[in-house]
């Protein structure tokens, strides 16, 4: 993989007692490890996490093909909560196949391999599974496409996640560079064209990025009509799940890190008149990586900052969190705030807002 992908002459892996003392390093300061390399296996993973205690992190792990049932139990078995994203370069198995045999696409699963891996996957309750597609890759058809829903549908209905997205510019790549040999346009295929694309936008961080689309419009409109009706099972799956919140609804509070940090610490001082660097701020992660900077005591009249939680709210938002410290239904800790002064409407807001982060977790 480094010798194709970067020209090494000979692969580069660390000793894994080099890596362990890193672990051993970090662990006391993190929350979540990620993890983005291929040669992961468990064996050397297992060396690397020696005598550390990892049961209380999570982690994120980036696959380079579908995982070993060796990885899978090791990462469960070493982690308290487990997500694994596997890259399968399209939902379509007829296009993906034909992608690998062009030598277009990396070596990825047939659709038997990929439900054979979710299954080892569903075994362990503190592993959660993303499949990942591109859509609007090279050599489509009318059966590729209808077979992207398919797969999708069946993976949702698995308890995986799905993330998509359309093909975008990337620098380098074939498909960026010469498009036309694709019948597809690129938005960039330059480094001067990513630049002009950008500074055409003044470098806004709207998200929006340089794309590859199909030269044939009636391709393309099916190509978009596809990505589209994907986006919409997807979120027609999260509905259907979804657990409205009532006044019964028992939630306990479920904060992954708490930390206390400075304010110029955490903004960086350049941003921050010197008087309030050391004002301090309570960091929160949940679980699933959202966070949140409160402090309630630092008046915005002051300084304020569109990240940062103050007053009332950043008020309301802890002592929420603590009256959820055990298991607790929604009223009963609305009932208490009120009394430690926090407005019930605004108690209940703070508590769906928590609860869509996942800082509070159904008990």
């Amino acid at each position: 993989m480094q010798q194709g992908s970067f020209g090494r002459a000979e692969s580069f892996l660390r000793p894994s007692e080099s890596v362990r003392l890193d672990h051993q390093e970090i662990a006391s300061q993190t929350w979540q490890l990620r993890y983005d390399f291929s040669g992961g296996t468990a064996g050397f993973l297992g060396s690397a996490w020696k005598g550390i205690d990892l049961t209380a992190h999570s982690t994120t792990y980036f696959l380079w093909g579908v995982p070993p049932r060796s990885l899978i139990e090791a990462l469960s078995q070493t982690f308290g909560r487990v997500y694994l994203v596997l890259d399968i370069g399209c939902f379509s198995e007829i296009q993906r196949t034909e992608l690998m045999s062009r030598g277009l696409l990396k070596p990825c699963p047939t659709d038997k391999e990929l439900f054979e891996k979710v299954e080892l996957c569903r075994a362990h309750a503190n592993l959660k599974l993303e499949v990942c597609g591109i859509g609007g890759l090279p050599f489509t058809s009318e059966k590729a496409l209808a077979q992207e829903g398919v797969l999708v549908e069946r993976l949702l209905a698995m308890g995986c996640d799905v993330g998509s997205q359309r093909l975008e510019s990337q620098p380098g790549s074939l498909v960026t560079q010469h498009p036309d040999r694709f019948g597809m346009v690129s938005d960039a295929s330059s480094f001067s064209g990513f630049v002009d694309w950008f500074a055409e936008r003044n470098h806004a961080t709207s998200g929006a990025f340089p794309m590859v689309r199909y030269l044939d419009a009636g391709v393309e409109a099916a190509v978009q009509r596809a990505a589209d009706r994907l986006q919409e099972q997807v979120q027609k799956h999260a509905a259907k799940n979804f657990v409205p919140i009532t006044d019964r609804t028992k939630l306990v509070a479920a904060v992954a890190s708490r930390a206390t940090v400075s304010l110029g610490d955490w903004l960086g001082t350049h941003l921050v008149p010197e008087k309030f660097t050391k004002e301090p701020l309570t960091i929160l992660r949940a679980m699933d990586g959202a966070g949140l900077a409160c402090a309630p005591e630092l008046s915005e009249r002051k300084f304020a900052d569109p990240n940062i939680q103050q007053g009332e709210i950043g008020t309301a938002i802890l002592k929420t969190l603590s009256a959820f410290a055990e298991a607790t239904t929604v009223q009963t800790a609305v009932t208490q705030l009120k009394k430690e002064k926090v407005g019930v409407q605004l108690a209940r807001d703070v508590v769906e807002q928590l609860a869509a982060g996942k800082f509070l977790m159904p008990a």
